[in-house]
């Protein structure tokens, strides 16, 4: 997962949940910091749902570090696995609370759980954020790893412009299959 420290976004600033703004750090993947391997590479897109376990931090943390769920262990752990992999992969959070957000965007700890309402309330931020994360990039392939609630929230992703094939993770498969898909979509090359 590439980073450019001048395209970091910023952290929401009060109680009300706030969008990212026109950078989002994964923008940077598509800059001209890449090294030769990431240039070689297609970009992957993986969008992974929040996890109600949260590091109880008091301080902001990058998205992808302040949940602590199973699936988002995965991504962390193949990230730190596969630092070439990494260069090629731009990850996004789907939060119940924020909407579309980047792994990296630093955030607070917060209770909130993505009902069907609220994935409505988001919907119309997360597919016009999806929507220019697609525009700046062009990927080869995408996957989503989220359950019913959190694909209500995108919508159908057929109507998405600029959206390569989407994978999705197995709709109400246990766990264990759930992150076995995700992980052999991560080990998988893009095609």
């Amino acid at each position: 997962m590439t980073m450019d420290a001048s395209a970091q976004p910023t952290a929401p600033s009060s109680a009300e949940p706030t969008a990212p703004s026109g950078t989002d750090g994964a923008g940077a993947a598509c800059s001209t910091h890449r090294t030769a391997l990431a240039v070689a590479l297609p970009r992957r897109l993986l969008i992974i749902a929040c996890t109600a376990t949260q590091r109880p931090d008091v301080r902001l943390l990058p998205a992808l570090e302040r949940y602590h769920g199973p699936s988002v262990r995965v991504v962390r752990r193949w990230l730190s696995d596969h630092p070439e992999g990494a260069l090629h992969l731009d990850v996004y959070v789907l939060s119940a609370e924020f909407g579309l957000i980047p792994a990296i965007q630093p955030i607070p700890t917060y209770d909130r759980s993505m009902t069907t309402s609220r994935a409505r309330a988001l919907r119309d931020q997360v597919r016009t954020t999806l929507t220019q994360v697609c525009a700046r990039c062009s990927y080869a392939d995408s996957y989503l790893s989220a359950g019913k609630r959190y694909r209500e929230a995108l919508g159908d992703p057929r109507t998405l412009v600029g959206l390569p094939s989407l994978t999705t993770a197995p709709e109400g498969a246990e766990i264990g299959r759930q992150l076995t898909a995700l992980k052999r979509w991560l080990m998988t090359e893009a095609r």
